[in-house]
């Protein structure tokens, strides 16, 4: 019974630090109908007093398990 007890404990921690590290993490991917402005980039100067925005990935295409990108 005690066993089982540590067991339960262990799993709920881990799983809790697991959906708190992949909130953090969340990456934002295009939806349906965007993948065709894929290669044309959009250009502007960074202000300092704005806030950096978050890049947005297409979406995995078939087949495709991992991307592999540069980083920057």
């Amino acid at each position: 019974m005690k066993k089982g007890l540590v067991a339960i404990a262990i799993f709920a921690f881990l799983f809790t630090i697991a959906w708190v590290i992949h909130d953090q993490t969340k990456r934002e991917y295009m939806g349906d109908g965007q993948e065709e402005n894929l290669n044309q980039f959009q250009i502007q100067t960074i202000d300092a007093s704005q806030p950096e925005q978050t890049p947005i990935y297409p979406k995995f295409k078939p087949r495709e398990y991992i991307r592999i990108e540069q980083r920057k």
